[in-house]
């Protein structure tokens, strides 16, 4: 693929010289875009050894132990948050509303005494 994009990429820094082409692209796009490829096909490498790991009895154990001496303290520390969250939120809606009955009630003060009645 970066053969064929290699004939459409302008080397010259000046545009004019380069032609008003839409299909061409500049060095900088080209060896942004060769970095990304050559990521990808590295990732891609590591893919069949990465899959060879996962079959490996080893981890699975290390996994299946993490699982089951790990999670449940996880499970409960993740719902005290939850619930730390929810006082929270109700917390801060009371107060709202106990704010909003306050400035009304100062609202209708000042109003109060600017009238000439």
């Amino acid at each position: 693929m970066l053969l064929v994009l290699k004939h459409h990429t302008c080397v010259s820094k000046n545009k004019e010289k380069c032609g008003s082409s839409i299909n061409s692209m500049n060095v900088g796009e080209y060896s942004l875009l060769k970095t990304y490829t050559n990521l990808l096909q590295s990732i891609l490498n590591l893919y069949p050894r990465m899959e060879k790991l996962i079959e490996c009895q080893l981890v699975k154990d290390a996994l299946s132990q993490i699982i089951l001496k790990h999670c449940k303290p996880l499970k409960i520390f993740s719902r005290m948050t939850w619930i730390a969250v929810m006082f929270l939120a109700v917390f801060m809606v009371f107060f709202l509303v106990i704010w909003t009955i306050r400035a009304c009630q100062d609202h209708s003060r000042h109003h109060r005494s600017d009238c000439p009645v």
